[in-house]
């Protein structure tokens, strides 16, 4: 997040779009207030006119709000934010203290450099070590801490190419070694994860040691790898019918399958990113070493976007078989709108997802009842066995995340389940 000085209203910039909708407000909520009946109890009038207009109009220009904040504008990715004067406050009558919000998107290299200068006053989410620790450093800014509650990751497609065979998938995860990303990028603020879960979760945290000593440990491990495709269809070399050989491993000497094709990962990855210029440098090095081909290509997010949740539409022109991503959790964990088979074949299942044992563990989860916490840490502890058995994507790490703020800012008191779009309440700004 960040400051803009001047004018008659001190505007606060807030780097990141995830919290808007919690400033503003549901499209559902736009219909309700459009068409509904003078009682507020139904709707009135064309529904299909209604959801026309919210898709085309309101969304693009809200005229009701019920957060905080109401929308004033949106222009070159910034979007401008005022005080709701009919905003009632919240569960303990608080109002925001800051009149003007504006969230907009900066370079992600100088977030912290922003916040120094003072041009920006809060960037949330800061995970980087040398950012960490020069935010730390600066008597212009400081920072407030919280375990992450998610992971950094590599998404594979479970339905296309090579990443759709398990073993594939797990050869990949044992050609990378995942400390550097701890080292290199966190600089040790963060920890390895072998499941879907975050340091955060109150699961982990009462299963930690379980979790540590059951789940399998995705080391660089070259020879793993190897065993693990030797199980696969990719065994030949180019002519189909020929061993391929460990022994001659090196760059150019690849494993294909009985018709010929080379076993290539195709995988994309965002510009201004030493995430990704990691993976490009790390990972093809020891794939190398297993035969794998690797073919990074860079582009902005929204074109890796894209083709990760809407590759599934993309016919012969899909192309990309991992990608590097993190992911939230919400307050309450439910992986059924993103893994269920329910939604195969839509872009909520963006992996490719189609297991019925995925389907039943997801399932047992979910209809236990709020009180049965021991049999939900249970079912949620088999859920995490059984997925990190089929490594539908690589989790690399979940860590501490900082979310650095300029002096002038007092009162941002941010938690995993209280992010800066909630924690703005009781923001303040010196002069």
């Amino acid at each position: 997040i960040g400051l803009k000085k001047g004018g008659f209203l001190k505007k606060i910039l807030l780097v990141g779009f995830n919290g808007i909708v919690d400033l503003l407000m549901e499209e559902e909520f736009l219909i309700w207030m459009k068409f509904k009946s003078k009682d507020g109890k139904t709707l009135e009038g064309d529904l299909t006119a209604a959801a026309e207009f919210v898709a085309t109009t309101e969304r693009f220009l809200p005229t009701v709000g019920a957060g905080m904040y109401k929308f004033d504008t949106y222009e070159n990715d910034t979007v401008s934010l005022s005080f709701n004067e009919f905003y009632p406050g919240d569960y303990r009558g608080e109002m925001p203290k800051v009149a003007n919000v504006v969230v907009r998107y900066i370079n992600q290299t100088l977030d912290v450099d922003l916040v120094i200068s003072g041009d920006v006053d809060i960037v949330a989410g800061v995970v980087e070590g040398a950012k960490i620790e020069k935010a730390k450093a600066s008597e212009q800014a400081d920072v407030v801490s919280y375990k992450r509650n998610g992971y950094g990751l590599i998404a594979f497609t479970n339905d296309f190419g090579p990443t759709a065979d398990k073993n594939v998938r797990k050869a990949l995860a044992y050609l990378i070694d995942r400390n550097e990303f701890v080292q290199n990028i966190l600089g040790g603020y963060g920890t390895l994860v072998q499941a879907d879960y975050g340091l955060a979760q109150w699961m982990y945290i009462a299963k930690k040691a379980e979790v540590e000593e059951k789940l399998e440990n995705f080391v660089l491990n070259v020879d793993k790898a190897n065993e693990l495709l030797d199980q696969t269809e990719w065994v030949f070399e180019a002519d189909g019918t020929t061993p391929f050989d460990v022994a001659k491993a090196e760059q150019g000497y690849y494993r294909h399958n009985a018709e010929g094709v080379q076993l290539l990962i195709n995988h994309f990855g965002t510009i201004d990113n030493t995430i990704t210029d990691l993976i490009g440098a790390k990972w093809p090095e020891a794939m190398d070493k297993a035969g794998v081909g690797f073919y990074l290509e860079y582009g902005d997010f929204d074109a890796l976007l894209e083709n990760y949740y809407y590759g599934y539409e993309l016919g012969e022109d899909r192309k990309f078989n991992s990608f590097n991503l993190a992911t939230g959790f919400a307050d309450a964990y439910d992986p059924y709108y993103n893994l269920h088979s329910d939604y195969y074949g839509t872009w909520q299942n963006a992996l490719g997802v189609n297991d019925p044992k995925f389907d039943e563990l997801i399932e047992t989860m979910r209809n236990l009842d709020p009180e049965q916490k021991d049999e939900y840490v249970e079912a949620w502890f088999e859920y995490q066995t059984y997925w990190n058995e089929e490594l539908p994507q690589l989790p690399i790490y979940s860590n501490e995340y900082f979310d650095s703020f300029n002096v002038r800012v007092k009162n941002l008191n941010t938690t995993p389940f209280y992010s800066w779009d909630r924690a703005i309440i009781d923001v303040t700004l010196d002069d």
